[in-house]
């Protein structure tokens, strides 16, 4: 099956991005999503622990000294119907050293794939205080080719190549309820543009 294979790419992709053991443990916040596409003609179920205004607890991860890591909201998605059909989004990653939004997906309520990359992130110029404002997000989630095969294979919708899905804010906390510093998320912008830049010098080589 076409998409099987194309998540589970994805997937062995996640896997070589994991960060090592010094990194210090996210204990809470939040994270909420803002859609930018029409969600007419779908049905849209909250599940899990995901709460009204797409509000999405954050559950566990961890950080580097560089801010490099995983950010992780286990236990709660979002379900898309359409037609008698549902494909369900949860368990999402969000990786900073890869600048991707990771999830595990089913479709009819069967598993699909686990930790596939769903989005792309698209900071822009945004600053520290606008990254974790709840009330107003802006971090672009751009919609994966492996996401576009979900939503046409399962509901038979059809998204453009790298489509502004959403945008997003995130605010994890660590030990006391601590968000990171402005400096130490201005190093998370660093990182991701580092790694997108040389994903670009890569595939321009190849």
């Amino acid at each position: 099956m076409k998409l099987l294979g194309a998540l589970i790419g994805t997937a062995m992709a996640f896997s070589l991005t994991m960060t090592d053991a010094k990194a210090t443990p996210i204990t809470g916040g939040s994270t909420v999503l803002a859609p930018l596409v029409s969600l007419d003609g779908f049905e849209v179920t909250l599940l899990g622990d995901a709460q009204a205004g797409l509000l999405f607890p954050i559950t566990g991860g961890d950080l580097d000294d560089a801010l490099v890591g995983r950010i992780e909201h286990e236990g709660s998605g979002l379900q898309f119907g359409r037609d008698g059909n549902t494909l369900g989004l949860e368990n999402f990653i969000i990786d900073t050293a890869s600048g991707g939004i990771f999830g595990d997906v089913s479709a009819n309520g069967a598993l699909v794939a686990a930790d596939a990359r769903l989005f792309n992130l698209a900071l822009g110029t945004l600053d520290a205080t606008q990254i974790t404002d709840l009330n107003n997000p802006l971090i672009g989630l751009n919609i994966t080719e492996t996401a576009i095969g979900a939503f046409r294979d399962v509901l038979g919708v059809g998204f453009g190549h790298d489509t502004r899905f959403a945008n997003a804010a995130t605010a994890p906390e660590f030990g006391g309820g601590q968000v990171p510093a402005p400096g130490g998320l201005a190093i998370i912008l660093g990182a991701l543009g580092f790694g997108l830049a040389a994903r670009r010098r890569r595939k321009a080589e190849g």
